[in-house]
This record gives structure tokens, sequence and C-alpha cells, in this order.
């Protein structure tokens, strides 16, 4: 079994947890881990969000509060999300500040009601 499917393994994951904090004082497998978190369709600012990474229409995909224009303009446009150009920037800060109010990501719905407030 390759180490990947061993940390993926749901009953060996907590063991290995267990004894990386015991080990090391620390969490090996925390809420936000890729792949196993419930993160792992969150973007945050990075390079890959220039890739296209979570903009396919059929991918669930949340965008928070370091979202920028251009991602945020991709997702719209990758999800036939109608907009306003010219309120992109005033649709980021919202996000943004949505994001943070309530301490989590979005989801596309919540983007879409947001595009209906401005």
């Amino acid at each position: 079994m390759s180490l990947l499917n061993v940390l993926r393994n749901t009953e060996f994951s907590p063991f290995l947890n267990y004894l990386y904090k015991k080990k090391l004082g620390d969490s090996f497998l925390g809420y936000n881990t890729p792949f196993w978190g419930n993160a792992t369709r969150t973007h945050v600012a990075g390079t890959h969000g220039c890739f296209g990474y979570g903009l396919e229409s059929e991918m669930e995909f949340y965008i928070n509060v370091l979202c920028g224009k251009n991602l945020l303009k991709k997702y719209l446009n990758s999800n036939n999300v109608s907009y306003k150009e010219s309120q992109l920037k005033e649709l980021v800060e919202l996000v943004k500040s949505e994001s943070v109010s309530l301490g989590r990501a979005l989801n596309k719905q919540e983007i879409i009601n947001l595009i209906c407030t401005l």
C-alpha cells in the first residue's frame, strides 16, 4: 500500500494523526488539510488560480476573502453567471466582506445572491 493510500484510509488516518500529535505536539490531519478536510474546495491566493484550478463549472468550488478580481471573473464566466463588468471590483469587495462576516468561504449561489444586491 502506498503512503498516499495509507493516508487516505479513513480508519488509519486518525491513528497516524494521534502518533504525529503525540510526537510533535501538533495535528497532521487538521480540518483544513488538503485532500482530507473541508478546505479541499476553497480557493486561497496562489498562482493555481491562474491555471483554471477549480474553475470547471461542474466542480463545487468556494471563494473566500483572499480572492482577487481575475479569479472571480474567471469563476463567474466558467459558471455562466451573469454580471456587469463595471461592478466586478465592487463584487470582489462584497465577496471578501461576506466571507469575513460569515467566517467562511462562499458558494456559487451565495455569490449570485451578492450580484443581485448590486
